[in-house]
């Protein structure tokens, strides 16, 4: 037997030990009983702990869900307007934003080199860039 068939075993178990669990306590609490199986302390910590996990889980994508809402399916990256609709151009933004402001626009601004020279290594790196997508795109480049 492989491991992902022990794997999906496990979670198939689990999934159902789950289940089975989440009826009992549905229906002890419907039927207000007396004894019910959440006062037994092992089964309340284990049980509690998961539920404090799921509605943190829950928590979280309600404020993803909001966040998500709330944001304008429009972006813009230079002078290109990309739409979409979560619109992950904000995340490229900030990572290509930043890294060059980490590796040129930073040490230049340290180090109080001339902005034509910036504006020749910005030049050099675009023309690199479009090169390097059309050898990817022209397959020259393996």
């Amino acid at each position: 037997m492989s491991f992902k068939d022990i794997f999906v075993n496990l979670m198939l178990v689990g999934v159902l030990f789950l289940s089975i669990m989440s009826w009992i306590i549905i229906t002890q609490t419907d039927n207000n009983t007396e004894f019910l199986i959440t006062n037994n302390t092992l089964i309340n910590q284990s049980f509690g702990d998961l539920s404090i996990n799921l509605g943190a889980t829950q928590s979280a994508a309600d404020t993803a869900s909001g966040t998500f809402t709330n944001i304008t399916p429009e972006s813009t990256l230079g002078f290109v307007t990309v739409t979409s609709i979560v619109s992950p151009t904000r995340i490229y933004r900030g990572l290509i934003i930043g890294t060059y402001n980490i590796l040129i626009a930073l040490p230049a601004q340290f180090l109080g080199i001339p902005e034509v020279i910036i504006a020749v290594i910005n030049a050099v790196l675009a023309l690199l860039l479009i090169l390097g997508v059309w050898f990817i795109w022209k397959g020259v480049s393996n």
